[in-house]
């Protein structure tokens, strides 16, 4: 596992509300077959929450 490559690892809990970008993006990923998707820009499902994120 990769985790246990590390010597010291710190993990935080973030709620959906707190990173809806990524909310958004894992939800797509359900979609494909693979669940990897890769984006040569910001996918157009994303842009507003990006603009609300700044």
């Amino acid at each position: 596992m990769l985790m246990s490559q590390f010597d010291i690892l710190n993990l935080k809990h973030i709620h959906r509300e707190g990173n809806v970008v990524v909310d958004i993006l894992a939800k797509e990923s359900v979609q494909h077959a693979s669940g990897i998707c890769t984006f040569q820009s910001p996918p157009s499902i994303v842009v507003e929450a990006l603009l609300d994120d700044i």
